[in-house]
């Protein structure tokens, strides 16, 4: 069996760090990270090679949204009312189909 972490929204690694330090064999386990803000992303894949890093954001269909961007890198959000900021500040970000990329790369075992 498998053992698979998936952290969705990662920023900046926080969670999979986490996620190792709950148990050591939590190390040796496939982690997926999903970050929209592709700033974030390089400092993903620096914390933790072994780590595949999609920058991207999770959803319900493979699409592009806006991501909004905050003062900081910690305030990004896809819902522009969750940021205060100008809309002018936004890039285009992929959506990946948490569903389909589930289907496509794990099964039931």
């Amino acid at each position: 069996m498998r053992n698979i972490f998936i952290d969705l929204g990662a920023g900046s690694g926080d969670d999979i760090q986490g996620f190792y330090d709950l148990d050591s064999k939590n190390k040796s386990a496939e982690v997926y990270a999903f970050e929209a803000n592709p700033k974030r992303t390089a400092g993903i894949k620096n914390r933790f090679p072994n780590v595949n890093v999609y920058t991207a954001a999770a959803g319900i269909e493979n699409t592009t949204a806006n991501l909004y961007l905050g003062n900081s890198l910690n305030t990004s959000s896809l819902n522009e009312n969750k940021v205060s900021i100008n809309k002018a500040r936004s890039l285009e970000v992929s959506v990946i189909d948490l569903c389909e990329f589930m289907k496509e790369n794990f099964s039931a075992d």
